[in-house]
């Protein structure tokens, strides 16, 4: 690794890696801080992606608002 300013630029590793502490399914992302978070809001099963809910039902399921701008 390589760490500047109290952050990791760079991860290498061989094998298994184990991260403990997050949501279970939960997708790791960077919240406002930069900082790798993971949490109810996304959510991964193995077979099914969920956006506002911790149990996806279908490929892509999103519960609460959505809003979608095409080019026009």
């Amino acid at each position: 690794t390589t760490q500047a300013a109290g952050k990791f630029t760079t991860l290498s590793a061989s094998g298994a890696i184990t991260l403990s502490g997050g949501t279970a399914n939960g997708v790791l992302y960077l919240n406002g801080s930069n900082a790798v978070t993971s949490g109810a809001t996304l959510v991964f099963d193995g077979t099914n992606f969920g956006i506002g809910t911790s149990s996806p039902g279908s490929k892509l399921n999103v519960v609460g608002s959505t809003g979608f701008v095409g080019a026009g």
